[in-house]
């Protein structure tokens, strides 16, 4: 039986063999991302059992998040049939980390789930079938928001490739930054042309993803909004599989976060929170007008199912009852 490694050494090996994988092999790069995504959970829970007590807060924030993940890779058709041994690291989950220790290993979680979303956002642009083009920006989604659970300002973000105009990480360091988030992207859904389908898409994608990000940042600093923010779980999963169902939503559109500081400031929050509120409308608004005005059925659709997801996200944010019981 092979000697266990401790799950530093697991997880640093298999996000170096994720880079290496070659990004126009679809095969190859899912299941390295596949396998990344469960030494990422493994990596989570033993920092949750050994860490200190605000890694189990985050590892409750994002294990539906993880199975999520999973539950998009067996969904690819490159990954059907597959399956993986399970994850033993060396130690105990009675082992007491400090600090130092529990930080090392988030720092490296965040560099895993960030190797995770480049590599499989770059090959989302590549992969010919629609199946495993979907698996690959769910989980890039999704290593998105776990490198934002577990990074803050863990580790230095390096910028890549800027796809449509749109940076992987946007300032929200500031109330300047929050009320400038809100507003940039507010505009650019009342703004897009609904008889270009694309680019009506395009607003669309980010406009959800800023609502993601803004709802996680709140959920981060606030007990109250965690709990507003878990019930939108399910409705943001199926607004984002409904977006990825137009066919007329470009492949070159990426998942983003935010980059932010530890702490906030209430006009921050107070700001944020009701930036969810006119996106959600400024959503909403544009995902009818793209229904009404397409002539694709998929893409009717499609805008008609995002609709609903949107208009149930509102709800969640407001605390209505009916989504407590979905």
């Amino acid at each position: 039986m092979p000697e266990r490694q401790p799950i530093l050494l697991i997880v640093d090996t298999a996000r170096h063999e994720l880079s290496d994988v070659d990004a126009n092999d679809t095969a190859a790069i899912l299941r390295a991302a596949s396998w990344s995504v469960h030494v990422t959970g493994a990596a989570c829970e033993q920092l949750a059992l050994c860490g200190p007590a605000e890694y189990e807060l985050r590892w409750r924030r994002i294990r539906s998040s993880l199975a999520d993940a999973v539950t998009a890779g067996r969904a690819s058709p490159s990954l059907r049939g597959m399956r993986h041994a399970l994850v033993e690291p060396s130690g105990s989950p009675d082992d007491t980390w400090d600090a130092s220790v529990a930080a090392e290993l988030a720092r490296a979680i965040v560099e895993m789930t960030q190797t995770l979303q480049r590599s499989l956002t770059t090959a989302a642009g590549k992969v010919r079938g629609k199946a495993d083009r979907r698996a690959c920006r769910v989980i890039a989604a999704i290593a998105r928001t776990l490198a934002d659970t577990y990074g803050s300002s863990v580790v230095e973000r390096v910028p890549h490739e800027v796809a449509d105009g749109v940076p992987d990480y946007l300032p929200a360091r500031t109330l300047a930054d929050i009320r400038s988030l809100v507003d940039t992207h507010r505009d650019r859904l009342q703004a897009a042309d609904p008889t270009n389908t694309a680019a009506a898409w395009t607003a669309a994608w980010y406009g959800t993803a800023v609502l993601l990000c803004l709802s996680g940042f709140l959920a981060n600093r606030d007990p109250e909004h965690a709990v507003l923010h878990d019930n939108a779980a399910a409705p943001f999963a199926h607004l984002i599989e409904s977006l990825e169902t137009a066919p007329s939503l470009p492949a070159n559109v990426h998942p983003i976060g935010l980059d932010t500081e530890g702490n906030a400031t209430h006009s921050m929050m107070d700001v944020a929170h009701r930036g969810l509120t006119t996106l959600v409308l400024a959503l909403n608004t544009l995902l009818s007008q793209i229904a009404t005005n397409t002539a694709d059925q998929a893409d009717q659709a499609a805008a008609l199912d995002a609709t609903r997801q949107s208009s149930e996200i509102g709800d969640c944010f407001e605390g209505r009852l009916r989504t407590f019981l979905r």
